[in-house]
């Protein structure tokens, strides 16, 4: 029942501190679902225990919903210091909507200057990526 699963997340979340260790868990369930309620829920709760797993959502997960997912909810609760190395290395999607709203947040947090199209080849992208890590190491020297 999907109001019942709904209403379950929602319980975890209030439970914070102990339900983390079950939602991490949970993150990486084979079912969809599983996996989208508990990211959603962890990035609620706000733990930094949560900071893998959601980056790893964000940079990993087959599913291209959770990816987005994920995304979101870096860009609403990690400071930049985490922030902005997890989305430079997430411009390779393999999706081009993710690539470009990825894009658009580095731009909007960090005015960089330098060039980036998410329409790009691989190639080109890769060359405009290093080019940001090298620029985000520069401004950032404990970053990477």
């Amino acid at each position: 029942n999907m109001r019942a699963r709904e209403e379950a997340m929602y319980v975890l979340i209030e439970m914070k501190n102990i339900s983390t260790p079950y939602l991490i868990s949970a993150s990486s369930s084979l079912d969809r679902e599983i996996r989208m309620r508990s990211i959603f829920a962890l990035g609620q709760i706000g733990d930094e225990r949560s900071i893998p797993v959601i980056s790893k959502a964000l940079l990993n997960d087959i599913d291209k919903n959770i990816r987005i997912a994920a995304l979101k909810l870096v860009s609403e609760h990690f400071v930049d210091e985490i922030a902005i190395p997890l989305f430079i290395k997430a411009l390779n999607d393999q999706e081009l909507e993710i690539r470009t709203e990825i894009w658009e947040v580095i731009k909007k947090r960090t005015k960089t200057k330098i060039a980036f199209n998410p329409n790009d080849s691989i190639e080109e992208r890769n060359k405009a990526i290093e080019a940001l890590i090298k620029w985000w190491k520069e401004t950032h020297p404990n970053a990477f």
